[in-house]
């Protein structure tokens, strides 16, 4: 459970200002769970309502729609939280989530949840940066749903992946890279129209695609073309 403790204490920033003893009081409330890669583990409107923070590994927040197309909300790294939402208003979940790698998670009732937030206020201060930030990034992509074309979607994608790998800079590789699927999931486009705006980028000179991997070959023309998008 040490590292279990390290990794909420140090990796999570709702648990940063907890001491040793907060932190374990904690941990032993919450139940640790495994899933596999592609295993679903939150379902949308399902009325389950704990909080899990993820303790290893990387899920995704999509959406199905009636005709079967899965937008892709938000990909959830290590060290984060999902399942917030419900655990506050008592509502059904949001999205679906599922796991992108084989995962570990920590999943705390929406009751012991609640009486942190009422008990602990840096916790609850901490969880209301966490929902600016959120709403702050959400606004900026509904903007961008709604005003630019999918090649300018799709250039933003490539220039947000390359800004949180560190690989935003001429020769800078994106290893592995999200496949055309994974990319349509989250620009909200169709996978055709995703390889056309690849090729667009590669015949510009600006990426090169190579086998599970995409090359920033001009980095400043890449995000002078992005403008204010990011």
């Amino acid at each position: 459970m040490a590292e279990a403790s390290e990794s909420l204490s140090q990796g999570i920033s709702l648990f940063q200002y907890f001491n040793d003893e907060e932190t374990a009081s904690v941990l032993s409330k919450m139940q640790r769970r495994k899933y596999g890669k592609g295993q679903v583990i939150i379902h949308h409107l399902s009325e389950e309502n704990g909080v899990f923070f993820l303790l290893s590994g990387r899920v995704l927040a999509f959406l199905t729609s009636l005709e079967g197309t899965e937008l892709a909300c938000d990909e959830i790294p290590k060290g984060s939280y999902f399942g917030e939402l419900a655990a506050i208003d008592g509502g059904s979940r949001s999205a679906s989530v599922c796991a992108l790698t084989d995962v570990e998670v920590a999943r705390l009732s929406s009751d012991e949840f609640l009486q942190l937030i009422e008990s602990q206020p840096k916790f609850a201060l901490a969880l209301l940066k966490d929902f600016t930030h959120s709403i702050r990034r959400l606004s900026n992509r509904n903007f961008e749903l709604a005003t630019k074309s999918v090649p300018e979607r799709v250039r933003s994608l490539v220039i947000r992946e390359a800004l949180v790998r560190s690989q935003l800079f001429d020769g800078g590789v994106l290893k592995p890279a999200l496949t055309h699927a994974e990319i349509a999931q989250r620009v909200g486009a169709r996978r055709e129209a995703v390889s056309r705006a690849l090729s667009e980028l590669v015949g510009s000179g600006l990426i090169e695609t190579q086998r599970q991997a995409i090359k920033i070959l001009d980095a400043d023309r890449l995000t002078e073309l992005d403008g204010e998008g990011l």
